[in-house]
């Protein structure tokens, strides 16, 4: 099965390693990586997330699964990367990754064509964009308590794909064709009411905040003030923003900004005694949950080497898993599945990323009466370029901060400066003409880079966030070259930030 072509594809496998019918996901290929993060991370704090495989050719493969399952309830609701799906896309992405000894999950994949669609979608992810619009839209009628029971022959995994494509303008003929597969199929044709796909979102033309329809915030909104949306994405593309409280997921405010990114680099896997007595293991690897590795026949006296597996970012901890694969069976009952083998988990263990810098380092895993050895390093990265540490440490000292104009028409702002998302100074009222002298601000020790972000405090009405009013990366190169400036002027405001950088010797 080729998987270099990008695109949308309408796939199905067998339903929990049982034959006995089909289950229906989309599939997300991307052409690379930066097309995988772009797509994944303009839903910001909905985890979405992609993975990624290798084929035979030593190629990356990075996609996403989209699919149907059930809540507790019984209602549909929809899910990403599940772990039976991916499984059925690893089978198919390299010949050796099929153990004979395991039942095939079957996967099967039709392409779909964007032009095909009478919204005349130009390219695949803009047609991936509308997709999860779609299914977003429909978490958040679920939230709002418009559920729909999940029916294995009616409103099913199958219906949620066709009904999707339905709304966003591919004919029923089409879609007919490329949703049959070989081996049982129910609801293929049948649809969800249109009604869970779509929601009116409310704006704050003056405040510029988005609020869900049934936001208790949005019923306070007065008829002058107030503007509807279809789109949450129309809406940010105007400069709305995401209500911390009832669209977290579109709240810009929010920047996850961690106080130290590494780097997991996996260096080689040595077998010193297999788990299964009976011949070789199928291994594979986890970190923070997420396969990264394998599966791979080893035996005793083996080593794989794994340079070839990307850094995995990781803050603070990285929990690495060594499993054996094994046949995976199960019986399927439709209501639940009985596992008759399950993989084995031969190890665990906590890499901190205190280690970082200190090279080459090894793990035994050796749980299940396996004996494997896992030779890996740390390495620690810039939280605002992504690119590794320089050895020295400098010192970011602020000198002052004088307003030529205010943010706030009626009076002084309310400003405070945050270094890498930590408040240092402020809030401290201002107003023109004002200088305020920051020598008795802590100096900021740091090896890469600071973000200085300069914000005005608007109060606690959650409805009318703090005002952003610029910012500015402090590098390095600013050593011992004197006192630098930087001028903020977003929301009509104007100030001037002194500073000066010096290395520790």
């Amino acid at each position: 099965m080729d998987w270099t072509t990008p695109g949308v594809y309408w796939s199905c496998r067998d339903m929990a390693s049982g034959a006995a019918g089909n289950h229906h996901f989309f599939i997300f290929v991307y052409r690379d990586e930066a097309e995988a993060r772009r797509v994944t991370h303009r839903w910001q704090q909905w985890n979405i997330g992609y993975r990624r495989e290798m084929n035979d050719q030593g190629q990356y493969i990075y996609f996403t699964t989209a699919g149907i399952g059930r809540d507790g309830d019984g209602n549909i609701v929809f899910y990403f990367n599940s772990e039976t799906d991916l499984w059925a896309i690893n089978e198919t992405v390299s010949e050796a990754n099929t153990d004979p000894l395991s039942p095939d999950l079957d996967l099967q994949r039709n392409l779909i064509s964007p032009e095909a669609s009478t919204m005349n979608f130009s390219n695949y992810e803009e047609l991936m964009n509308a997709i999860m619009e779609m299914i977003f839209n429909f978490k958040e009628r679920y939230e709002m308590g418009n559920v729909v029971e999940y029916d294995i022959t009616d409103e099913n995994c199958a219906a949620g794909i066709n009904s999707i494509l339905a709304y966003l303008g591919f004919p029923a003929a089409y879609r007919e064709t490329i949703g049959e597969f070989e081996g049982i199929d129910w609801g293929e044709e049948d649809l969800i009411p249109q009604t869970c796909f779509s929601v009116t979102y409310i704006g704050n033309r003056v405040t510029l905040e988005l609020h869900s329809p049934v936001c208790a915030y949005a019923s306070q909104i007065s008829t002058a003030r107030r503007v509807e949306f279809n789109s949450v994405f129309s809406a940010l593309n105007q400069g709305y923003n995401g209500c911390y409280y009832c669209l977290r997921e579109f709240d810009t405010d929010i920047r996850p900004h961690p106080a130290h990114l590494y780097r997991l680099q996996l260096v080689s896997l040595i077998c010193n005694e297999t788990e299964d007595y009976s011949g070789s293991d199928s291994a594979y690897l986890r970190v923070n949950g997420e396969r990264v590795w394998g599966p791979i026949s080893m035996n005793e006296g083996g080593v794989e080497n794994l340079a070839n597996v990307p850094p995995i970012e990781f803050t603070d901890v990285a929990r690495v898993e060594l499993y054996d694969r094994d046949s995976g069976a199960a019986i399927n009952l439709y209501i639940a599945n009985l596992s008759l083998d399950e993989d084995d988990l031969l190890g665990s263990y906590n890499i901190p990323g205190g280690l970082a810098g200190e090279g080459d380092r090894a793990v035994s895993f050796t749980a299940d009466g396996a004996n494997y050895t896992l030779v890996y390093r740390v390495s620690e990265y810039d939280i605002n370029t992504g690119e590794e540490l320089p050895l020295n440490t400098y010192q970011l000292f602020l000198d002052s901060l004088t307003c030529y104009a205010t943010e706030d028409w009626t009076g002084p702002d309310e400003t405070y400066l945050r270094a890498n998302n930590n408040i240092v100074w402020g809030p401290h009222s201002i107003n023109d003409g004002q200088t305020e002298i920051l020598t008795g601000v802590t100096p900021i020790q740091f090896r890469g880079t600071v973000r200085l972000d300069l914000y005005d405090q608007d109060g606690t009405n959650p409805c009318d966030d703090d005002d952003h009013l610029g910012y500015v990366l402090v590098t390095t190169s600013s050593a011992g070259v004197g006192q630098q400036s930087q001028l903020f002027e977003l929301d009509d405001a104007s100030y001037l930030l002194r500073y000066h950088v010096t290395q520790i010797q």
